[in-house]
């Protein structure tokens, strides 16, 4: 009902940005199927600490590659609710604190997803680890926070992201797409 309620809402939303609101069956299916595979692969194989690979450099000094958390991690994403559920799987799964700002035309569905994720987390009393901003004035505030957010992630218009980045300065990194493909070495 919630995402019904999203979608009734968008009435001059484009068909395109409409459709990335839309929950259907299949996205639906397919974020079940995610959340399936990280929960298999994290139930017996601890992704916090992992050792990826050692070297040995030279007699007696080791180069040891381990995954580490980065910290606390605001996500700012529009228009998509299903990262929401992806989002927080996978900041779990990697030991991340995580803020959650989706855009305000699915508010009613974030919220949602919101409350099934804060029960699956209450199950092992981590409820804190998730949590989601409501209002855009909050995320001005949360860009001050340079000592408390340790990395920013926005996903979506290059004017969106280009205005986190903006707004952040040298606060906080941030990992933002503003043209073309981003990769990561």
């Amino acid at each position: 009902f919630a995402n019904k309620r999203d979608i009734d809402e968008a009435f001059n939303m484009s068909s395109a940005l409409k459709s990335r609101l839309a929950l259907t069956d299949s996205k639906i299916n397919s974020l079940i199927s995610g959340l399936i595979q990280l929960a298999e692969k994290v139930k017996d194989h601890d992704l916090v600490r992992e050792v990826v690979r050692k070297v040995l450099v030279m007699d007696g000094l080791q180069l040891v590659q381990e995954r580490f958390p980065i910290g606390v991690l605001l996500i700012i994403f529009e228009s998509r609710p299903d990262c929401l559920p992806q989002i927080s799987g996978l900041s779990i799964a990697t030991g991340n604190g995580l803020l959650l700002k989706g855009g305000s035309e699915a508010r009613h569905t974030n919220r949602y997803l919101y409350q099934l994720v804060q029960e699956a987390l209450s199950l092992y009393d981590c409820g804190a680890a998730v949590q989601l901003v409501d209002g855009r004035e909050d995320v001005g505030e949360l860009l001050s926070l340079g000592n408390k957010i340790d990395l920013i992630i926005p996903r979506g218009s290059y004017e969106m992201v280009r205005s986190i980045q903006d707004q952040a300065s040298s606060k906080i990194p941030v990992l933002g797409h503003t043209e073309g493909i981003c990769n990561v070495y």
